[in-house]
């Protein structure tokens, strides 16, 4: 049974964690296991409550590590912060959070507009395009730039689509269930392309340290910084976090720009009313940061956007010593799992909590355990005023240039492997001058939103 209901987990975890709520409500244990060790199953604690007991004690609640095959440059990859617990991993947040200080933020808001800038010029009105690759080439742009000072030519291309395909195969159940030393197994295929990863990385980190003080990318800022002591990265901590920094700026920006301009797009008033407020402000040029924060409506959707889509929907922890959590004893070993997706979606802090309703954050501030597209406590997310400043500059320089809508029945599938996405999302780029109108469409979003 227990085996089943993994299965079961893995194919929808949304609609199974929905059902799970549904059932037994916001405390309860699933009859099947996420750590080695554990036979008890996992518990699901949904709420600010256990949020924040789970998030802000690191010394009980641990990140669950990964497996990958020791000795390779697989496992090497892993090694970003992330990954870490204890103090080596408040060392290494120590090392990285310089590099993502506001000021610092603030000055790549130039290379995303000019990344920006480079879309909408490629785009025409009339066009259809998949949105969620065209996020993703965007903030493939944006990381490539920012993190490591590339442009997104040849070299820069062909590093990102390594880190596409390693992100890939690192969230394939095949990949860590099938062996390795079979040939042509996904595990192998792993091993491989980190290895390529880990080489193009080396040499850029022999090229920066010649270089080092005429760069401003977030990686030659890690070169550069070092602890009370004195400690710096090593190399191959350099690799661990470049990696992670990668996929943290890329992927999960992607699907949450997806997923704004799809609720934009089926809510042609609120687009219209955001569009007013952007060209007020903007009068159509790019914005500078000082704008950015004059806009309140684009606060609103941004924020209500990653309320119904945070990019990460569910995280577990392992427990590292018996605690209890509501009416559970847990032992060492064991598992508990908290949800941003079902936090979010609670009617008593959010009323009508399937309806995109940027208005709302007019009037609300919710608590640091009650709002978690970024997590919370001192595990919150390192990028997080990146990615905020992020999205807002993409959408105020897109809304100025084209109005968007979905293609009539598209097909719009939300899934959940590492990253809540959709693998289609059919738009239509449209000019200045159209009026946008909601689509019916297809597929599990019907169930996870409200477009009446």
């Amino acid at each position: 049974m227990a085996l089943w209901e993994m299965i079961k987990f893995f194919r929808d975890p949304l609609v199974s964690l929905q059902h799970q709520v549904a059932n037994h409500g916001t405390l309860s244990r699933m009859d099947f296991t996420l750590s080695r060790g554990s036979s008890q199953g996992v518990v699901l604690a949904v709420g600010p409550e256990y949020n924040q007991q789970i998030l802000s004690d690191t010394k009980v609640f641990h990140a669950v590590t990964t497996s990958p095959p020791p000795d390779t440059a697989a496992q090497r990859l892993t090694q970003g912060v992330v990954y870490l617990n204890g103090e080596h991993h408040r060392q290494q947040r120590r090392l990285i959070m310089p590099a993502f200080h506001k000021k610092e933020v603030d000055g790549y808001a130039q290379d995303m507009i000019a990344v920006t800038q480079q879309l909408i010029d490629r785009w025409h009105p009339g066009q259809r395009v998949n949105m969620i690759d065209e996020m993703t080439a965007l903030t493939m742009g944006i990381v490539i730039k920012t993190l490591f000072g590339l442009e997104l030519d040849k070299n820069g291309y062909a590093l990102g689509s390594l880190l596409e395909e390693w992100l890939a195969l690192s969230s394939s159940i095949l990949a860590n269930v099938v062996p390795q030393n079979l040939p042509y197994s996904p595990a192998r295929r792993l091993v491989a392309v980190a290895g390529r990863i880990e080489a193009i990385v080396r040499e850029l980190l022999a090229q920066k340290r010649a270089h080092l003080d005429e760069s401003r990318d977030v990686m030659s800022m890690l070169m550069k910084t070092h602890d009370e002591d004195g400690t710096q990265m090593t190399d191959a901590e350099l690799i661990g976090n470049a990696t992670l920094l990668y996929l943290a700026g890329h992927e999960t920006s992607a699907n949450a720009l997806s997923w704004a301009l799809f609720l934009l797009a089926q809510h042609p008033k609120i687009m219209a009313d955001l569009v007013d407020e952007v060209e007020g402000e903007l009068h159509g040029s790019p914005p500078t940061v000082e704008q950015i924060s004059r806009l309140k409506l684009l606060e609103g959707v941004v924020n209500e956007a990653l309320r119904l889509f945070p990019p990460v929907s569910f995280i577990t922890k392992t427990v590292s010593q018996p605690v209890r959590v509501g009416s559970f004893e847990l032992a060492a070993g064991e598992s508990v799992m908290i949800s941003h997706f079902l936090t979010h979606r609670l009617p008593h802090l959010y009323p009508q909590p399937n309806r995109f309703m940027p208005e709302r954050w007019f009037s609300i501030d919710p608590s640091p355990y009650e709002y978690i597209p970024f997590s919370a406590g001192p595990r919150r997310c390192i990028g997080a005023t990146f990615a905020m400043l992020e999205m807002k500059i993409v959408l105020a320089m897109l809304l100025q240039r084209y109005r968007f809508s979905v293609i009539r029945n598209a097909q719009v599938q939300a899934s959940f492997l590492f990253l809540l996405r959709a693998r289609q999302m059919p738009i239509e780029i449209q000019a200045v001058g159209q009026q946008p109108k909601r689509e019916s469409i297809r597929g599990n979003i019907v169930n996870l939103i409200e477009l009446t």
